[in-house]
């Protein structure tokens, strides 16, 4: 859920991927490109770029 939630503001919005972690509920945005390399395949700047 926290991480279709990250994908869905990476892909409609701005905000930087700190501000998205916090929101989100991860403790970093290191844990939050962690754990979308692991479930997704790709880091927050793939998903920016698509």
């Amino acid at each position: 859920m926290r991480v279709e939630k990250a994908k869905s503001l990476l892909t409609h919005s701005e905000y930087k991927v700190e501000h998205i972690a916090r929101l989100c509920g991860y403790s970093s945005p290191k844990q939050l490109r962690t754990i979308l390399k692991q479930q997704l395949g790709y880091l927050p700047s793939r998903i920016r770029t698509s």
